[in-house]
């Protein structure tokens, strides 16, 4: 098994699980962005180097939405579309924006808002979701596109139908626990950078450990032997995670089996919401309440696929 050989030649792909009563959407896109790392003549290149990994990670050549070059879909005029994005990539941070200004974020990692916001610029990481409602144009053959970093991914485009007058949908909202913040336990975690450029090993092999958690980097796990988790968690308890990115890269962190609900920025206002993933900014800080209600023991990493192979992985165990 290599994550980064199988997930960087395409073994990727959605998973789409529909609300109980399916929101009367007229055109439901799925969008998996993803950077191929090929040459001109359709071989691979490197999909990982240890320079790149201990910076931001190696990325692609090729650009694709669907495995496609800038595609454009066909959509009923004056429908309401829902467009969910899916960043199936190893690396690259998308940051996605609309040639239409009505453009409304819906929902972010799978969990609809209550208030869809205007989309100007998102960004989201590997792993990370994003869907955006949108009311397509009266006129047919009217385009809208959606670009990262102002170049062009999709294109929709108009074709006739006879709907007229729609508004989006309102999706409804996940069943989240509620945390309680007054009686949470606050637990610091430190994303680090180890510096250590390829390390030599007593065996004279190369350590490729560039990452660290609260200054632990992964140490793998096999038969007979798993690590101590990195926190050890009480069933129902609410937890605040203090995540301290203390690098000067991006990092979405992610953790399995739970939801957090994201309070606080050292670096941007934050209306609260749900995610299971926090993309965290250079040197930034964020506060996200955790209910620790599925037992178990569970990943906890960077979303980075280099950085998780590199030492940015671990897990926390609810007891």
């Amino acid at each position: 098994m290599n994550s980064v050989e199988q997930l960087g030649k395409g073994l990727v792909g959605a998973l789409i699980v529909d609300e109980a009563e399916k929101p009367d959407f007229d055109e439901d896109l799925v969008l998996c962005m993803k950077n191929w790392h090929i040459k001109d003549d359709g071989s691979f290149t490197a999909l990982t180097t240890p320079q790149n990994a201990f910076r931001m990670g190696t990325p692609g050549r090729v650009m694709t939405i669907n495995g496609e070059i800038h595609p454009t879909y066909n959509v009923p005029a004056g429908g309401a579309i829902r467009v969910r994005f899916l960043n199936v990539d190893n690396t690259v941070m998308y940051q996605i924006n609309s040639t239409d200004p009505a453009a409304q974020i819906i929902a972010i990692d799978g969990n609809p808002i209550a208030q869809p916001i205007a989309l100007t610029e998102h960004s989201i990481g590997p792993g990370m979701r994003l869907d955006l409602g949108v009311i397509a144009p009266n006129k047919v053959g009217e385009m809208v596109t959606f670009k990262h970093k102002g170049k062009p991914m999709v294109t929709i485009k108009t074709v006739a139908s006879q709907l007229k007058d729609r508004s989006l949908p309102k999706l409804p909202l996940n069943p989240i626990p509620a945390p309680d913040l007054d009686n949470a336990e606050t637990i610091k975690f430190a994303f680090e950078w180890n510096a250590n450029i390829t390390p030599i090993e007593k065996d004279g092999e190369v350590s490729y450990n560039f990452w660290t958690m609260n200054r632990r980097s992964w140490e793998g796990m096999s038969k007979g032997h798993i690590p101590d988790p990195l926190a050890t968690l009480e069933r129902g308890k609410t937890y605040i995670f203090e995540l301290s990115n203390l690098t000067q890269y991006h990092h979405p962190i992610h953790i399995h089996g739970h939801t957090f609900t994201v309070l606080k920025s050292n670096k941007k206002d934050i209306t609260p919401f749900h995610t299971d993933t926090v993309l965290l900014d250079q040197n930034e800080t964020v506060l996200a309440a955790l209910v620790a209600d599925n037992p178990g023991r569970w990943m906890y990493h960077c979303h980075i696929i280099e950085h998780l192979k590199t030492g940015f992985m671990s897990f926390v165990e609810v007891t």
